[in-house]
């Protein structure tokens, strides 16, 4: 904890953090008002994802909500936003995620012209209006392949090829790290 406190300290110390950090809050919360007050609520959040992270929370079986395939780990991040009223949730998760779209595309080494070009492309930007699950997707890509596995598997369309890459890998370390991975690989489905 104490060390968590030293990070917070010295960001708050270094003007240029500290310049960077209010500019990032202050267009995060314009981005929410923008899609609070402009964009109406859509179908992914009002009918998929919100009623599925409320029956989670309830605990009950969050597949009884029509068109929600996802494994119920993906709404564990979508509760916090669940409980807000409807189209506030809806702003602020789409303000998170193109928050975190950006947060991993520069961590992954990306300037800061092309992570604003990145996020101002039409593609991003959809995806971010469409409240979808994509950027707790994007966070795998920080993490390491036994952990990251989980988030990358949430959609298998954009994780499937890291995952293919990730065993690849795997299979050119020694033998105990290939028995590992298809230890965990067995386990992924039950």
């Amino acid at each position: 904890m104490e060390n968590y406190i030293n990070k917070v300290k010295a960001i708050v110390n270094n003007r240029e953090k500290r310049t960077f950090l209010i500019c990032f809050s202050l267009l995060f919360f314009f981005l929410a008002i923008l899609v609070y007050f402009v964009y109406p609520v859509q179908e992914h959040w009002q009918s998929i994802f919100r009623p599925a992270a409320l029956e989670i929370l309830h605990f009950r079986n969050p597949y009884t909500v029509e068109k929600f395939f996802n494994p119920p780990w993906a709404l564990l991040p979508i509760i916090p936003f669940a409980v807000l009223p409807e189209r506030l949730g809806n702003a602020l998760w789409a303000a998170t995620s193109i928050a975190t779209l950006g947060f991993v595309f520069k961590k992954l080494g990306a300037s800061w012209l092309l992570t604003l070009a990145f996020l101002l492309l039409p593609f991003t930007l959809y995806n971010m209006v469409q409240v979808n699950i994509d950027w707790i997707v994007a966070l795998g890509f920080l993490l390491s392949p036994r952990w990251a596995l989980f988030l990358i598997l949430l959609k298998p369309q954009i994780g499937g090829l890291l995952a293919i890459y990730w065993g690849i890998e795997a299979w050119k370390r020694e033998e105990s790290d290939r028995s590992r991975m298809f230890l965990d690989l067995y386990r992924l489905p039950s």
